[in-house]
């Protein structure tokens, strides 16, 4: 077992699913600011 490689893949998966909810959360600003404009 490849120790190395093995923590490079949990590495990679752990900045994914940061850039991942990072998307979600402007997704989720992105809607608010919709309804805002909206209701103008």
């Amino acid at each position: 077992m490849n120790w190395q490689h093995v923590n490079v893949k949990i590495n990679e998966r752990k900045d994914f699913i940061d850039i991942w909810s990072m998307i979600k959360r402007l997704k989720t600003a992105y809607d608010g600011l919709k309804d805002k404009l909206k209701v103008y």
